[in-house]
C-alpha cells in the first residue's frame, strides 16, 4: 500500500511495469483516482473528529 502515498513521478521511476506504460491517460486516471481517495480520507477523518465530537450524533 506505499506505491498509494507516493507520487506519481516517483511511481514511474519505482515501478518496472511504469516503463512500459507509455500513454498519459493511464497516469491521469491514476491522479484522478487518486484524488478522490484523498476526499474520502479527509471526509471521513472530518466525520469522525470534527462532526461526531461537537455532537452532531444523539447517541
Amino acid at each position: 500500500m506505499l506505491f498509494l502515498a507516493m507520487p506519481t513521478p516517483a511511481l514511474r521511476e519505482v515501478l518496472p511495469l511504469s516503463k512500459r506504460i507509455t500513454t498519459p491517460a493511464f497516469f491521469t486516471w491514476f491522479i484522478r483516482v487518486m484524488a478522490v481517495l484523498l476526499f474520502y480520507v479527509a471526509a471521513s477523518i472530518a466525520y469522525e473528529f470534527v462532526y461526531l465530537p461537537l455532537g452532531g450524533s444523539n447517541s
